[in-house]
């Protein structure tokens, strides 16, 4: 699909939108959106490691330094609430 940009201010305007400049800004958006995310993902996980390490050690847990290794923090999670660790293999089960 060819769109005619001459319309919108002439040769110049033509120019740049019609050229690599839009495919190179819409690259640096994505680039930009996916970077967000990745460091939105990041945030979140030491947002919960630290929340969770927090009640481990409140609950006197004797590893709460689990809560930062993904697999780990689970069976944390389910010692702390009185199952045995190996509940954690049941979610591996779709």
């Amino acid at each position: 699909m060819v769109v005619d940009f001459s319309s919108w201010g002439g040769e110049e305007a033509a120019a740049f939108f019609g050229g690599s400049v839009a495919g190179g800004v819409i690259g640096a958006l994505v680039a930009i959106g996916i970077l967000f995310l990745i460091m939105m993902i990041a945030l979140v996980y030491v947002y919960f490691a630290l929340a969770w390490y927090t009640i481990a050690k409140k609950m006197k847990h004797k590893n709460p330094w689990l809560a930062w290794i993904p697999f780990a923090n689970i069976s944390m999670l389910l010692q702390l609430g009185g199952f045995h660790w190996a509940w954690v293999f049941l979610l591996l089960i779709p």
